[in-house]
């Protein structure tokens, strides 16, 4: 708020990518875009260095819970009207004028502390034309076929490569 504007972006894709090159210190995401999802971009966020802030502004009221998990500071159902838009603005300006964490000094405590895990990498499945990256915790169940492996998600269904088999072990 008060700090300039970026661009608009037509797609998932165009979105992740322009937080890349602008470094946001915030961004407004719908859930359905064509390409990555909003969900898809915040998740790819929140694991940069330095995340935007994230508030997704959409039409679908089911998505609030994995919006939040993937790190979004607010749910803005459309159409917005003035008061909601002010609550979200009064958020975002209250968590701008808090001081930033020493992420690096906090990285090295975390190490010091535990163990690192490894963490389960995302599916990459092809649906049409685009790849589309499927986190595992989504995955409602696989399906084995002749020549490829069916994957059920949450955000609906993509054919792999990849036997079964060797999907246990990963």
């Amino acid at each position: 708020p008060g700090r300039g504007r970026g661009g608009g972006s037509r797609n998932g894709a165009e979105a992740w990518d322009d937080c890349l090159a602008l470094e946001p210190v915030l961004a407004f995401l719908d859930i359905r875009m064509p390409g990555l999802t909003g969900l898809e971009v915040a998740r790819r966020l929140s694991a940069l260095a330095a995340p935007p802030l994230v508030v997704f502004v959409t039409a679908f009221d089911d998505h609030a819970l994995a919006a939040f998990e993937a790190g979004a500071v607010d749910y803005v159902l459309k159409p917005v009207d003035d008061e909601r838009l002010a609550q979200t603005l009064t958020r975002l300006k209250a968590r701008l004028a808090q001081p930033t964490p020493d992420t690096a000094a906090l990285q090295r405590l975390l190490a010091t502390l535990a163990p690192p895990r490894s963490v389960p990498r995302p599916i990459q499945a092809g649906v049409g034309r685009e790849v589309v990256l499927i986190p595992p915790d989504e995955v409602v169940y696989f399906e084995a076929d002749a020549r490829y492996t069916r994957v059920v998600h949450q955000g609906g269904d993509a054919l792999i490569r990849t036997p079964l088999r060797e999907l246990l072990t990963q």
